[in-house]
């Protein structure tokens, strides 16, 4: 491709720190659809007891990081379910619980890497240490 057909490439894109609440949740996510997002980065999501599931939305696909025993992950993205562009979940870059990397691409896009990042200090060792220090 050349450069010219890259610049029609636009990739849409939001992100909210939910602080964990169900209703403000569905309500970015909602608000998301109708406004044709691609991807939606959530901090401290509303996440079950079981550290596995969350919030859902027919349009959405929710995607969270490698589960950990006992450890709350903090971030999640959801990518549309009818977007143009490829993603790959990143696991082998990082499986911190508070990092979330997806490689995207498409037509008329270079590929990248969206991050979602939530710097907190550490839950699963209690060292004080936040996200960027340990992970970074």
């Amino acid at each position: 491709m050349n450069r010219r057909d890259n610049s029609n490439a636009k990739v849409e894109i939001i992100q909210h720190n939910t602080a964990r609440l169900t209703p403000v949740m569905h309500t970015c996510l909602e608000l998301a659809y109708k406004a044709k997002i691609d991807f939606v980065l959530i901090q401290e999501p509303w996440i079950a007891e079981d550290n596995i599931g969350t919030v859902s939305h027919p349009a959405y696909i929710a995607i969270l990081p490698p589960r950990k025993e006992n450890i709350r992950p903090r971030v999640a993205i959801y990518a549309r379910k009818d977007t143009k562009y490829s993603y790959t979940a990143r696991p082998d870059i990082t499986t911190d619980p508070d990092i979330l990397v997806l490689q995207i691409s498409g037509p008329g896009l270079e590929p990248f890497q969206l991050i979602n990042l939530y710097n907190e200090k550490d839950l699963e060792n209690n060292n004080g240490v936040y996200t960027i220090e340990r992970s970074l």
